[in-house]
């Protein structure tokens, strides 16, 4: 149902990645360290398997299901990089920014997912269930509000500048 997914989209996933970020990054620091490239290449896997897996889906909600993940993928990813052993000056300010800039990730996830999320309930509901794309038609005839909502949820996961996903 929409609400749990909502629900997954909204919290679950952030308390894993917050868990990651809060307990195991601090605690296993030279582990991570220490198999930072195997553990970085785990993460470009993951970004990408899902992204391909999402790209061959029908349904839109697998879709979103698969696009969430990879860009859940993108925060593990920085809290790698973060702990990655450099030797320059600077190191330590980027890898903290890039701690910051990926725990951001975490809340633009809530807020772009949940809106993709709420759509496709939308969706669901008005067209009885419907959740495959070769049954939709021009949705922005019929839906306009939802096709400008939708519209600004895919640009905040563009990173568009003045919306949420940019920044992080």
């Amino acid at each position: 149902p929409v609400s749990i997914t909502l629900l997954l989209a909204a919290l679950v996933n952030k308390i894993g990645i917050f868990v990651f970020a809060g307990f195991v990054l601090p605690v296993f620091t030279k582990q991570i360290q220490e198999y930072s490239v195997f553990l970085m290449t785990l993460a470009y896997v993951n970004i990408l398997f899902c992204i391909w897996v999402g790209m061959v889906q029908q349904n839109i909600k697998r879709i979103l299901t698969y696009i969430s993940m990879a860009y859940l993928g993108y925060s593990v990813l920085c809290c790698i990089i973060a702990l990655y052993p450099e030797t320059s000056a600077n190191a330590r300010l980027y890898q903290m920014e890039n701690l910051n800039g990926g725990l951001l990730r975490i809340y633009d996830h809530t807020i772009i997912f949940s809106i993709f999320f709420y759509a496709v309930g939308f969706l669901e509901n008005k067209y009885q269930g419907k959740l495959l794309l070769s049954e939709f038609g021009s949705l922005r005839r019929t839906t306009p509000r939802l096709a400008v909502m939708m519209m600004l949820g895919i640009f905040s996961l563009m990173g568009i500048p003045g919306l949420c996903g940019f920044v992080s």
